[in-house]
């Protein structure tokens, strides 16, 4: 099999280790009950597996019953904690500028995230959108965005400015955490994740404006950006060219190749490169998609099928039972396959 290419800066895991144990939990009993090996976080500035730090949080919450525990660990992460990434926007001019660099260097933290700006009302949005191939994204989006909140929040000072949340999720059962953590200004069910910030703070310093210190971490920033300490995740910007194909309803290796810009077989030896055929990857992003819509539990069978690609029922019923042991129907009650039958894989870990 081959390795995944998502990966992350491994000292989210350790930050997200330290938020862990603070919640009482043991890390060799969830390193052991997910499948990862807990050594991961002996090497702070290396790199780990992007299913290991996103499955993390998802089962935070299934272990807890908290639907909103990513969006509270999100806002309780110290200033400072993911170093360069932190500073390139604390120590930068202006708030603008802080965003844009935030878009500039997402690829220190993750190659599974990709950050845009935009526009819009008199506001700002920072969208932040996770890659759905690598698990359920529910949690660490929510973490996402509470961090990005406190953060802005931190370089405004002592501002009263109103922030705007839209997300993708469906409303959640702890929806009051959610207020009173990001206000009450906040979308659920909505086509992209995103902050919207009053365009009229673009121009203000933050708190921790400083030009000397802001050069010497903007140049430590491109210089880890340019040593490719987390290579580009070639697969990934394929799946995202394939969701959109399937949203258009034709997922065929011409309409990728074309949306990538580039030659069909060009597109096929890309895909080879990372060890997986064409027809595997669309496979993989319906059955993550099929996830998501079954567990929102918003839209009818026959729509999802639609929204997958497939022209008939019957024929995405089929894939579902291959893919989760058991009936669509099914799946959305929350029923799943005997374990003998569906044995669960070890995580990878580490960035080798």
């Amino acid at each position: 099999m081959a390795k995944s290419p998502g990966k992350i800066y491994a000292q989210l895991l350790v930050s997200t280790r330290a938020q862990l144990e603070a919640l009482g939990f043991d890390w060799g009993d969830v390193a052991s009950e997910i499948g990862f090996d807990p050594k991961v976080t002996d090497d702070p500035e290396g790199v780990a597996s992007s299913e290991v730090y996103l499955e993390i949080h998802e089962y935070l919450a299934r272990v807890t019953g908290n639907d909103a525990i990513g969006v509270t660990l999100g806002s309780q992460v110290p200033v400072g904690t993911v170093k360069v990434f932190d500073y390139v926007a604390l120590t930068a001019p202006t708030i603008a500028q802080s965003l844009e660099n935030w878009r500039r260097f997402e690829r220190i933290l993750s190659n599974i995230t990709q950050s845009s700006l935009s526009d819009e009302n008199g506001k700002r949005y920072l969208s932040l959108q996770i890659s759905n191939l690598y698990g359920p994204r529910t949690q660490l989006t929510a973490k996402a965005m509470s961090f990005a909140a406190s953060r802005i929040r931190h370089m405004l000072g002592g501002m009263e400015v109103e922030l705007s949340f839209d997300f993708t999720q469906v409303r959640p059962r702890e929806i009051e955490t959610y207020r009173r953590i990001l206000g009450r200004n906040i979308r659920f069910g909505c086509e992209e994740d995103r902050i919207g910030i009053p365009l009229e703070v673009m121009n203000v310093a933050p708190l921790g404006a400083e030009e000397n210190l802001y050069q010497l971490v903007e140049k430590t920033a491109l210089a880890r950006l340019s040593g490719k300490h987390i290579e580009e995740n070639h697969l990934d910007n394929i799946s995202r060219a394939i969701n959109e194909a399937l949203k258009e309803g034709d997922p065929s290796l011409e309409t990728v190749a074309r949306k990538m810009a580039m030659s069909k077989r060009a597109l096929q030896r890309k895909m080879e490169e990372n060890g997986q055929t064409f027809r595997q990857a669309v496979d993989r992003v319906r059955k993550v998609l099929a996830e998501q819509y079954l567990k929102e539990g918003k839209l009818q069978l026959s729509e999802i099928a639609y929204l997958l690609g497939y022209s008939e029922l019957s024929t995405f019923s089929r894939a579902a039972k291959t893919w989760f042991g058991v009936s669509p129907k099914a799946y959305r009650r929350g029923e799943t396959a005997p374990a003998a039958s569906s044995p669960r894989p070890a995580l990878r870990a580490g960035g080798a």
